[in-house]
């Protein structure tokens, strides 16, 4: 079972994450140092927003797209999507990852 720190194992964890009324927050620092420490993640979101107070647990998916400032949808180590509004930083990881695809949103 892997370990990741002050005796926290990933089952623990992944209860912590579901047991909380607003998701589990990490500062960008803790984010990759927690991402250093997994071999491969399965089904995980990652939402972040500039404003604080829009970090919860969303009633559905399309509310969270549209309010967040980012979000990653983790299917599997190789595969997720990514929904911003922020075009540069889409632009950035295109360039950076390989097989992007670029999908539009549809009215």
């Amino acid at each position: 079972m892997r370990n990741l720190g002050e005796e926290k194992s990933v089952p623990i964890f992944q209860k912590q994450v579901r047991d909380s009324e607003k998701g589990f927050f990490l500062s960008w620092a803790e984010l990759n140092n927690l991402a250093n420490k997994f071999e491969q993640i399965y089904d995980i979101d990652l939402i972040g927003c500039l404003n604080k107070d829009l970090l919860k647990r969303y009633d559905t998916d399309e509310q969270m797209y549209e309010t967040c400032d980012i979000v990653i949808v983790m299917f599997h180590s190789s595969y997720s999507e990514v929904f911003t509004k922020n075009i540069s930083l889409i632009e950035r990881w295109s360039k950076k990852f390989k097989d992007v695809e670029r999908l539009m949103k549809s009215e």
